[in-house]
């Protein structure tokens, strides 16, 4: 049985959400969390064990938005070009979203935050592939591409969003991580013509 949250429990949520993305996660403290949303450490403690556990259901929260948004869009009749300009378009306003400072502390998080957030990848690396599937099946993708090491070269894209080399040619964290999703999602092509194709 679902457990129905309480008001207080939302408000500490939503509090815990807004603070992350606005500050980064090792910046807030529960006190902080506490005094924002109006509520005392004992209520907080009624619902969480330590920040670490609302840390981790705020970015489940996070991550099963984006899921809903993508299977919404996967599952709409809307041509498969159109579906993949749609998702690189949730993909980069997420990023948006997301404030640097968030962004750079889920890249250096260690622990329970970290084995939650690799569990995560691996289940946006299935939707990937469904992704991909898809385009197979309707031609609109090489049926040559190997879909399992276009995936893994993903995955070695996306690590280097910490890479300092990178970094330092585009220190803004946001716009490294777009730039890794644009790459991914087009390559070198130009994404307009691209996501164009098949209009008349």
């Amino acid at each position: 049985m679902k457990k129905v949250k309480t008001n207080k429990e939302e408000q500490l949520i939503d509090t815990a959400r807004s603070l992350f993305i606005n500050h980064g996660i090792r910046r807030i403290t529960i006190d902080e969390i506490c005094k924002t949303a109006g509520i005392s450490r004992v209520t907080f403690y009624k619902y969480f064990p330590n920040k670490n556990e609302l840390v981790i259901h705020v970015f489940n929260n996070m991550m099963e938005e984006n899921i809903t948004l993508f299977r919404q869009i996967m599952s709409s009749d809307t041509p498969y070009h159109e579906k993949f300009r749609q998702i690189f378009d949730l993909k980069i306003q997420k990023s948006r979203e997301y404030g640097p400072h968030f962004l750079q502390d889920v890249l250096e998080a260690d622990g329970a935050l970290r084995d939650f957030i690799i569990q995560k990848r691996a289940e946006n690396i299935s939707l990937s592939r469904q992704m991909l599937e898809e385009g197979q099946a309707a031609g609109e993708i090489s049926p040559e591409l190997n879909i399992d090491l276009f995936l893994y070269y993903g995955e070695l894209l996306t690590n280097t969003i910490e890479d300092k080399v990178f970094a330092a040619l585009i220190p803004d964290i946001q716009k490294r991580a777009e730039e890794v999703t644009r790459f991914f999602m087009y390559g070198i092509m130009n994404e307009n013509r691209i996501s164009g194709s098949g209009k008349k």
